[in-house]
């Protein structure tokens, strides 16, 4: 049993040829969808869109917090000098 594949990585098409001698108790259909569903390439959705969004935003509060606090001595000497 050899599988075959064909066409861009995106719309390829699996097909399995068995040898005449060679019998198999799945059906052809089913061996064909059985290849591709394992070339499919599938993201685990850890988090929803939304909430995402919400992450990076939370990290660029954080990041623009981190800032602040470093350059808050050089921030008020400006301040006072502007004074």
């Amino acid at each position: 049993m050899t599988l075959h594949t064909s066409g861009s990585a995106k719309h390829a098409k699996a097909t399995i040829d068995l040898p005449s001698t060679e019998r198999s108790i799945f059906r052809a259909e089913a061996l064909q969808r059985y290849a591709q569903n394992q070339e499919k390439v599938v993201l685990p959705h850890l988090v929803s869109p939304r909430a995402f969004v919400y992450l990076w935003l939370l990290a660029g509060l954080i990041l623009l917090a981190g800032l602040l606090l470093t350059f808050w001595p050089w921030l008020e000497e400006l301040m006072v000098r502007a004074t």
